[in-house]
């Protein structure tokens, strides 16, 4: 084995980890910034949901166009439209504050729907990357 596979395998693993870990910062920090801007548990319990359900939703045909798109082209799609995302609530916010709890629950939602394909491009690329034993390995990097 040479060490660019090994080095790329590395690279694709460190992105898709930062990548979920920061996907699990937003999700569950969202929330918990609305109930502090609006001291109201139901607010606490409608971002969460917002936050999951189109996500739940989108699985399904995240996992078509995975299959007709391929891993590659649909993950730096994604990746780009939540990184546009969150430059769009950054400004917002800034420019807004009032604006804080809509602007929030609906970056909330549109990260949700595109964690769905995020994770299935992760998937489909795993065979791309690596093949025989160093495919088990590389999707042992990826779980979650």
């Amino acid at each position: 084995m040479t060490s660019q596979p090994r080095f790329g395998r590395g690279l694709f693993g460190t992105g898709v980890l930062l990548g979920l870990m920061a996907e699990q910062v937003v999700m569950f920090a969202v929330p918990l910034l609305l109930f502090q801007d609006t001291k109201q548990v139901s607010t606490l319990g409608f971002a969460f949901a917002l936050e999951w359900l189109p996500g739940l939703i989108a699985y399904p045909f995240a996992g078509l166009i995975a299959d007709r798109d391929g891993g590659a082209r649909l993950f730096s799609v994604v990746t780009g439209a939540r990184a546009l995302a969150l430059a769009v609530v950054v400004v917002v916010l800034l420019t807004r504050p009032g604006w804080t709890t809509p602007a929030l629950m609906t970056s909330g939602a549109v990260l949700s729907v595109l964690v769905a394909p995020t994770r299935m491009s992760v998937e489909k690329m795993v065979p791309q990357l690596a093949a025989g034993e160093a495919m088990a390995r590389t999707q042992a990097l990826v779980q979650n």
